[in-house]
C-alpha cells in the first residue's frame, strides 16, 4: 500500500505544471509534448499554454535556438511580448547560426518586431560570427514588390534612427551602402545617404557603390551617387573604374552620364584595356557608337599590343568592326 502511495506521488510530481519543459528534445514519458515539441510543430496556442503553466522558457532547443528567436521569427509577437516582460534577454543569440533576435526580425522584414526588440534595448550593431548586422541582412534581401521595398524601407530607416552604423562591415568588406548596390536597391539610397554613409567605401575587391551600380547598369542608383559626390577615380582591383565596367557590360546610358560628370573617356586598367575596347571586345555597339561621338581614340593599344577593331575582330563583332574601321580604327 505504501509503494502505490509513493508511485502516485511520483506520478503527480511527474505531471505538475511546467515539470515536462525542462528536457525539450524529447517528449515526456508519457507522450505528452515538450516545449520544443509544441514549437517545431508551430504549435502556437500550445506553446502559449505551456508557458503560462511555468514552461521553462530559458531552455533552448536542441540545437540553441532561444525561444524568443523562435516566436520573432514566427512572428509571434504576443509570444515575444511576453518573453520581453519575464525578463528574457533581448540580445540572446543562436551559437551556432550566430543570429540575434533583432538581426531575425529584419532579415525577416518585420518592422513592428523591429521596434519592439530596440524598445527593449536590442544592440543594433550586434555582429555575428560573420560580421553581418541587423541593418546588413535588412540591406541584404530581395524585395520584388512594392509592399516588400517598402517594408524593407521602414527597417531600414528605424534601425538607422536607432543609430546603426553605416560603414560596418562584412566578412567581404561590404557596408550597407555597397549591399544596397550590388542588390540594386534604389529605394534604399535616401536613408544610407542621410545616414552619412561613406560613399567611397570599398570592398574586398576594391568596388565602390559606383561601380557595382555602375556594372548592373542601375541609372537611377549612378544618378543618385554622382549627386550626392561618389568619387569617379576609385578603382576595382583589376584597375576598373566605373567607366569602364559599364561599358564593359553594355550599358550606354550609364555611360554618358559618367562622361557627362567627367569620366577619363580614354581610362585604362591594369590590363590597358580601355571602354572602347570593352565595348568592342562584347560587341555592344550602341556603347562604341556613343564613345566614338565622343571622341574616344580609336586606335589605342591594350598592353598586348591590341586595338578595339582588332578586338571586335577576334570575337567576331562584325558590325563593332565595321563602325570602328569607318572612324579609322586599324587592326595592328
Amino acid at each position: 500500500m505504501k509503494t502505490n502511495l509513493l508511485a502516485v506521488l511520483a506520478l503527480s510530481l511527474l505531471l505538475a505544471p511546467g515539470a515536462l519543459w525542462s528536457a525539450p528534445a524529447a517528449k515526456a514519458g508519457n507522450g505528452t509534448p515538450t516545449l520544443w515539441d509544441l514549437a517545431a510543430d508551430n504549435d502556437v496556442a500550445g506553446v502559449e499554454k505551456a508557458l503560462s503553466q511555468g514552461a521553462d522558457f530559458n531552455q533552448p532547443s536542441p540545437t540553441g535556438m532561444p525561444l524568443l528567436m523562435w516566436a520573432v521569427q514566427g512572428g509571434h509577437m504576443k509570444i515575444v511580448d511576453w518573453l520581453l516582460e519575464k525578463g528574457v534577454n533581448v540580445n540572446t543569440f543562436h551559437p551556432r547560426a550566430g543570429c540575434s533576435p533583432l538581426i531575425m526580425a529584419a532579415e525577416s522584414l518585420r518592422p513592428e518586431m523591429v521596434d519592439r526588440l530596440l524598445k527593449a534595448g536590442a544592440d543594433v550593431n550586434f555582429q555575428t560570427p560573420h560580421d553581418w548586422t541587423a541593418l546588413l541582412k535588412a540591406v541584404r534581401v530581395e524585395t520584388k514588390t512594392d509592399d516588400g521595398r517598402a517594408l524593407q524601407t521602414r527597417i531600414v530607416e528605424r534601425l538607422l534612427a536607432a543609430k546603426a552604423n553605416p560603414d560596418l562591415v562584412n566578412k567581404k568588406k561590404r557596408t550597407a551602402l555597397l549591399m544596397a548596390a550590388k542588390a540594386g536597391h534604389a529605394h534604399l539610397l535616401a536613408p544610407l545617404l542621410a545616414a552619412k554613409a561613406d560613399l567611397n567605401a570599398q570592398d574586398y575587391e576594391g568596388s565602390t557603390a559606383l561601380m557595382l551600380a555602375a556594372q548592373k547598369g542601375n541609372i537611377a542608383m549612378v544618378e543618385a551617387l554622382l549627386k550626392a559626390g561618389a568619387s569617379l577615380d576609385k578603382n576595382h582591383v583589376c584597375g576598373c573604374s566605373a567607366m569602364l565596367l559599364a561599358a564593359e557590360a553594355g550599358h550606354d546610358t550609364v555611360v554618358a552620364l559618367l562622361l557627362d560628370h567627367g569620366a577619363d573617356i580614354n581610362g585604362k586598367n591594369e590590363d590597358g584595356m580601355t571602354a572602347l575596347m570593352f565595348a568592342a571586345k562584347n560587341g555592344h555597339l550602341a556603347v562604341v557608337n556613343l564613345l566614338l561621338a565622343r571622341k574616344a581614340r580609336v586606335n589605342d593599344m591594350n598592353n598586348n599590343s591590341e586595338t578595339a577593331r582588332l578586338l571586335a575582330v577576334e570575337h567576331n563583332h562584325e558590325e563593332v568592326e565595321l563602325r570602328l574601321k569607318e572612324a579609322g580604327g586599324t587592326c595592328f
